[in-house]
């Protein structure tokens, strides 16, 4: 497939990475140009293209930077776009990190700003794991505590595809709903950055508190900001899984 990802970050050149290693044709756009991901163009292979026409032959479109940054990118972006086309909301709400966003603020789901911004649909998955976790806890199919990737959308022949994708990479899909029961798997959300497998994801998702996601979210976000520089992933993982599993 033709997969183009915005942004390439940490996150973002991690799904570029294994996008690549799967064979998949992966170009790029970003907001720092050629220079800032040199690395990544030698290691994987990918093109850099003007993120105003990033989506013109991709059956893909990845959004992997920062929320807010949404709202930048130029408004004829899927203009010329396949009709068919995916757009995949990766992104997490962080008001403390990238400031407010007014309409998410007074209660709009995350990804349903996300359509709002891009004028398309969206399939919401990717969202819930680690850059380290993607490259580090990968498993085939069949094997044992498998970590389990949420997906939520309103096109199941999209959602299809993106569960194929998910299993590609080494991960457990499960396809929980529509986009506007994607607030399960926002941040604070027991199934948020949790590495769930298949069984205890479907039992989570059952149990996720709306009322409570801020107020996780940003307690968690606290406790992973106090550890020391010398901590790994794996103690920001055990961070979030403390708040939001015991909460």
């Amino acid at each position: 497939m033709n997969i183009a990802v915005i942004g390439t970050g940490n996150f973002g050149s991690t799904l570029i990475k294994l996008f690549t290693k799967a064979g998949h044709r992966v170009t790029v756009a970003n907001r720092s140009g050629a220079d800032s991901i040199q690395k990544l163009v030698a290691e994987t292979g990918v093109k850099l293209v003007p993120t105003e026409d990033i989506a013109h032959e991709a059956d893909i479109v990845v959004l992997a930077l920062p929320q807010k940054s949404v709202a930048e990118l130029p408004k004829q972006i899927f203009a010329k776009a396949k009709a068919e086309v995916i757009v995949v909301d990766c992104t997490n709400y962080f008001s403390a990190l990238y400031g407010k966003i007014p309409e998410i603020e007074k209660g709009m789901i995350e990804s349903v700003w996300v359509e709002k911004q891009t004028g398309r649909g969206v399939v919401k998955a990717f969202n819930t794991i680690l850059a380290d976790s993607l490259v580090e806890s990968a498993r085939p199919e069949g094997s044992s505590n498998r970590i389990a990737l949420p997906i939520f959308g309103d096109s199941s022949k999209k959602k299809e595809v993106i569960a194929r994708l998910v299993d590609e990479l080494g991960f457990d899909p499960v396809v929980l709903g529509p986009i506007n029961e994607s607030w399960k798997a926002q941040p604070g959300s027991p199934i948020y950055c949790t590495d769930l497998d298949r069984e205890q994801m479907l039992i989570w998702a059952t149990k996720v508190n709306r009322k409570t996601l801020t107020l996780n979210r940003d307690a968690a976000m606290a406790s992973s900001m106090a550890l020391p520089q010398t901590a790994t992933w794996k103690d920001h993982l055990q961070c979030v899984r403390k708040v939001a599993l015991e909460n």
